[in-house]
């Protein structure tokens, strides 16, 4: 966004509207709206007196407000400041909090606004789903954790860039348009290692719960290892097409899943994968509930989680490593996993 004639542009902030405390230290009304996103902010002289310009992004709504001495270091230190709008929470199942560090969290509504850089967390019993700007789809489950770390969208030609970055939980990942037409401009970073994506669907679990869902699929090879908070599961849910898949990069070494349902197990960071394996249509399916609100993905017209004939986990299907086993595993589907959620926070601005 241009500068306003007659003011100066300090730097890009884009303040969170409503979660900032800058009208406790300003002489002046405080930018308003009832949506969620961002405000830019310019320096800028009103009659000899240093103030600061907010220009609401969604609605056009200015204001200028006089600042006192050193008020305008104070807003900017005490501001929540977010970096570009990224997309918008869809669906939002009980508590999800997201916040720009090194500001605090806040609650997450449906429509509210996720930024670029920032984190986004749920409690247990709990799920998000997100759409970027670009079409992406991106859903985690109970008592996850995962951060933006990038993502640029440029419509004019119709391509996008992103990495999202999975700290902890189960998470569902489904490319959009953008990310097809550009191979390799989607990326999406584990402890295990990067996953790049070929306009595909991915779905995957970051923590103890991968291991307990590694022995569902191969119980001989699941107990040699022990339960890791880097421990992370990789699935290939759908191709999305002719030369789709993902390729999985750890450790230097590149693994490329083009299979639905082909699978990779690290038992913990640093640790090469156990070799690829193939999880049955009922465990799958049952992996990619857990990941996703309920109907996040059918509702947004993206493949949904698979169901299996009968309900029933397909034993010994075609490549598995192991004997099959039980369908499911401890903790896991929507409301599932550990304790120890992000407690419930003020509510996030719509």
């Amino acid at each position: 966004m241009p500068a306003p004639a007659g003011a100066r542009q300090m730097r890009s902030w884009s303040v969170q509207r409503d979660r900032s405390s800058a009208s406790d230290s300003l002489a002046g009304p405080k930018c308003k709206s009832d949506r969620a996103g961002a405000a830019f902010v310019w320096m800028l002289i009103v009659d000899g007196t240093p103030a600061a310009l907010f220009i609401d992004v969604m609605t056009g709504y200015a204001v200028a407000v006089k600042l006192a001495g050193l008020a305008f270091a104070g807003l900017l230190v005490g501001a929540d400041v977010a970096g570009p709008l990224a997309g918008t929470a869809v669906v939002v199942r009980n508590v999800a909090t997201a916040a720009t560090p090194p500001a605090a969290a806040v609650r997450l509504r449906v429509d509210g606004a996720v930024h670029r850089h920032d984190v986004i967390a749920t409690a247990a019993k709990s799920a998000v789903g997100v759409k970027l700007a670009d079409g992406t789809l991106f859903s985690i489950g109970a008592n996850a954790r995962v951060s933006i770390d990038d993502f640029v969208f440029d419509p004019d030609r119709n391509a996008s860039r992103m990495t999202i970055n999975v700290i902890k939980g189960a998470f569902r990942f489904i490319s959009g348009k953008p990310t097809h037409a550009y191979p390799g401009q989607a990326a999406i970073v584990t402890p295990a290692g990067t996953i790049g994506i070929r306009g595909t669907v991915v779905t995957g679990v970051v923590g103890p719960e991968a291991l307990s869902f590694y022995r569902s699929a191969d119980p001989v090879l699941g107990q040699q290892d022990q339960p890791d908070d880097s421990a992370t599961l990789i699935i290939l849910s759908d191709t999305g097409g002719e030369g789709g898949g993902i390729d999985f990069t750890a450790n230097g070494t590149v693994t490329p899943l083009r299979s639905v349902g082909q699978a990779l197990y690290f038992p913990r960071r640093g640790s090469p994968p156990r070799p690829p394996f193939m999880v049955g249509p009922a465990l799958r399916g049952q992996i990619e509930r857990g990941a996703e609100p309920r109907n996040f993905s059918r509702n947004q017209g993206a493949p949904p989680p698979v169901t299996a004939p009968g309900g029933q986990n397909n034993r010994n299907p075609p490549g598995n490593n192991g004997p099959g086993g039980r369908n499911g595993a401890p903790g896991s589907g929507p409301g599932g996993g550990p304790a120890g959620a992000p407690p419930p926070q003020s509510p996030r601005p719509r």
